[in-house]
């Protein structure tokens, strides 16, 4: 859950929301909300990585996701997702790991860099139908084209579910109404998404794929010790598709996966953190043994230790304030969403 969208704080200007960042952190909070992560590890979940103007979905900065892992390296040690196996006794610093969702460029040509220099290594969950139909998954095409209809002034009218939508796009509602249409077109089957998406197109020029990862970059990520899991085929809403539907997505992703870089895939990152039984039924049948989701919580390996797979909660992490990313990474969000359900 995304704590800004259910916070009172939201409504604060980025200068207010740093001074109160700032003044937790003087008064040692992070150090205390860490103090209590000893026995269970902190999973974040990232995207893209870059400096690109993108005000649909803003990447992450190059420069803010150095600062992040300069301060894990401080506070944390990073293990792979295979390590969960072999964790034995106490350790001198809570456990961390990294983890990747689509499969953009970004990771080769901005993440490895800094991933490397920390000697880190992390999980890349790469989408099918992106690589191999060389771009990218529906929702960064539809951002980029979103962002194109702001750039042109144009108005977008569209239909669906017997409901008609329009929009006007101006720099201050851009990306809430881009969340707003993203919503509408997640609820509804993909045949009907894609011809949305391509009349959306037919109204702009050419424009900028958001390129993502190739084959040979992922065989060159698994060679250089990064975990692959699969993200899916086509970054479908799970909950929406039928059974016969599922076992493509989630089985053919993965022996295709195995296929290609020649090793065994057992983990599964649901797209958009959507899941219920039936997924985590049919994956765990399908050979996956790590099946992860989007949860602002910690990861208490320990709880599952005896059993075959593991149900893996992530924290993601999208923020470009440094401070504020360093108490999502310590659970300081999740701590007020309980606080506020309870007031």
């Amino acid at each position: 859950m995304n704590w800004d969208q259910n916070s009172s704080i939201k409504h604060l200007t980025p200068i207010m929301r740093l001074f109160i960042f700032k003044v937790l952190k003087l008064i040692g909070l992070l150090r205390i909300l860490r103090h209590f992560k000893k026995d269970k590890i902190t999973v974040l979940c990232f995207h893209r990585v870059s400096d690109e103007y993108s005000p649909s979905w803003p990447p992450l900065q190059k420069k803010v996701f150095e600062q992040i892992l300069s301060y894990i390296e401080r506070h944390y040690t990073v293990i792979n997702i295979s390590d969960i196996n072999r964790i034995s006794g106490k350790n001198s610093k809570p456990l961390l790991i990294i983890t990747f969702d689509d499969g953009y460029k970004d990771i080769i040509k901005n993440v490895y860099p800094l991933l490397n220099k920390y000697n880190f290594k992390a999980n890349i969950n790469i989408t099918i139908d992106p690589i191999e139909k060389g771009e990218p998954i529906w929702t960064q095409k539809l951002n980029k084209i979103l962002e194109e209809y702001l750039k042109k002034g144009l108005q977008l009218n569209f239909k669906s579910g017997g409901k008609s939508y329009k929009y006007n796009f101006t720099n201050a509602n851009f990306a809430k109404k881009c969340a707003e249409i993203f919503l509408v077109l997640l609820k509804i089957d993909e045949i009907s998404r894609n011809y949305l998406i391509n009349t959306f197109e037919k109204e702009i020029n050419d424009y900028e794929f958001t390129e993502v990862l190739s084959w040979k970059d992922t065989l060159i990520l698994q060679e250089l010790g990064y975990e692959i899991g699969s993200h899916t085929f086509s970054h479908r809403n799970l909950c929406s598709v039928e059974t016969g539907n599922l076992e493509y997505e989630l089985k053919n992703s993965k022996q295709l996966i195995e296929e290609k870089i020649n090793s065994p895939i057992d983990i599964i990152a649901f797209p958009n953190g959507q899941f219920n039984d039936k997924i985590l039924k049919l994956s765990i049948e399908y050979g996956y043994k790590y099946l992860l989701l989007i949860e602002e919580s910690t990861f208490d390996y320990k709880k599952q230790f005896n059993n075959k797979y593991f149900v893996i909660p992530r924290i993601l992490i999208n923020h470009d304030s440094f401070i504020e990313n360093c108490f999502k990474i310590e659970g300081f969000h999740r701590l007020i969403t309980k606080i506020k359900k309870k007031i």
